[in-house]
């Protein structure tokens, strides 16, 4: 979801607040209004669909989650909710998508601990 200057995905340098409606179309990657505010995106998914919160953080020596759908904006990590074996965040837009097919958009994939989260 989005994700800013300073340090990514931390609320205090967050863009200002995106409103996502239930019906929501996937945003690009490099929409530059979607660089930082994850974590407020995944809660307002969760009020629209419900679900679960899910941090997704690389696994160390990584300190970076790397590109997403070849974007790569320096994310320290990145928040999404997760239901019904679907992931969902502000890239996905209403329909979300498969856990692997989310998963194949990240470049370190295997990093991420994102598939033990989610499954």
């Amino acid at each position: 979801m989005a994700h800013g200057a300073g340090d990514p995905c931390d609320p205090g340098t967050s863009s200002p607040r995106q409103v996502l409606t239930p019906d929501w179309m996937p945003t690009a990657p490099n929409d530059p209004a979607f660089r930082s505010g994850c974590e407020d995106c995944a809660e307002q998914i969760k009020k629209h669909i419900g679900g679960a919160v899910v941090t997704i953080k690389p696994q160390a020596p990584a300190r970076l989650l790397g590109a997403f759908a070849g974007v790569n904006h320096g994310w320290r990590y990145h928040t999404v909710v997760v239901k019904d074996g679907r992931a969902f965040d502000a890239f996905t837009g209403s329909n979300g998508l498969g856990i692997a097919e989310y998963m194949a958009l990240w470049q370190f994939r295997m990093r991420s601990t994102l598939a033990s989260d989610l499954s």
